[in-house]
């Protein structure tokens, strides 16, 4: 009797022990699988990389979970760059060690002209005084208006910020609003003024749009080759985005302190670009024989 529950005693140690193993396996897993898809937002945040760094150093004690994460490594590898190969054949014959293991090195960076823009990086701003001068600063992409305002003149004056579409249309901006830049419709621009000012406000005239087609212009082009242009720039701009801003979109970007949804924006502003840019020549081409033949080549361009 004494040896049968010695028996069980050790039966359910052993099973405890596998269902710990089980339970950090998988959380090693699910670590693995976050950082594959936040990628570089997570390398641009204290917080995560710290949390990061001592979940490693808790991985490389136990061989377990350590062979684990290399079999995850391993079958990520199809799709990873040649340098990520040599650190794993590195990593696996001996060459080296969890100790210098990096949870990004298969993080790949954004190879194209349009790069992502963090919540760090400073964009351009451009505001328009009621004279329609202008003044261009360099803030951060989540600058709100108190702060773009102070940059600009003296706190405690009248002065608000105003953002004003092509309709002239005006918003008054509350002064915690963040990020407003990025925001901004196709034709709407952001006005310094003070409060007396607001209603004497005009759209500037590059808010009108054009008066004249372009069509005699681009109308020589391949429709193919057009097409590629469109196409390259938008992938760019595509793949910039990330998946999260969808959520912070959706739910509100004032929800997620330090998030941002310009790239999401960016690509936005593009489409919108392209659309009004179709509907504009259409309408700038008096000439029925033209405007039919200029239907035709955007028809091209977008089956191409």
């Amino acid at each position: 009797m004494l040896l049968f529950n010695l028996y069980l005693t050790r039966q359910v140690k052993l099973e405890k022990a596998a269902y710990a193993l089980n339970t950090k396996q998988k959380i090693v897993k699910l670590i693995g699988q976050w950082v594959a898809l936040f990628s570089q937002m997570l390398k641009d945040d204290p917080i995560a990389v710290d949390f990061l760094e001592t979940l490693r150093k808790e991985v490389s004690g136990d061989s377990r979970l350590s062979s684990m994460l290399r079999e995850q490594l391993r079958d990520r590898r199809r799709t990873r760059r040649f340098c990520i190969f040599q650190y794993l054949y590195r990593l696996e014959n001996g060459f080296g060690s969890l100790a210098r293991f990096d949870w990004f090195s298969s993080c790949e960076e954004p190879v194209g002209k349009c790069l992502p823009i963090r919540s760090q990086d400073k964009v351009l701003y451009e505001i328009f005084r009621p004279d329609h001068t202008s003044v261009t600063l360099m803030l951060p992409v989540n600058t709100s208006v108190q702060e773009v305002m102070s940059s600009l003149v003296n706190p405690g004056g009248d002065h608000v910020l105003v953002k004003m579409n092509s309709k002239g249309d005006r918003t008054q901006l509350k002064l915690d609003t963040t990020a407003v830049y990025t925001s901004l419709g196709l034709n709407e621009r952001l006005f310094l003024c003070s409060a007396s000012q607001v209603e004497q406000l005009t759209p500037l005239k590059e808010q009108q749009g054009p008066d004249q087609s372009t069509m005699d212009t681009w109308e020589q082009m391949c429709p193919k080759d057009i097409a590629s242009q469109l196409t390259n720039y938008d992938w760019e701009l595509f793949t910039a985005m990330h998946e999260v801003e969808l959520v912070y979109y959706i739910f509100g970007r004032h929800k997620f302190p330090g998030a941002t949804t310009a790239n999401l924006e960016r690509f936005v502003h593009r489409f919108n670009e392209v659309q009004y840019w179709v509907v504009t020549e259409v309408c700038l081409c008096t000439d029925l024989v033209k405007r039919a033949m200029l239907l035709k080549k955007f028809i091209k361009i977008a089956a191409v």
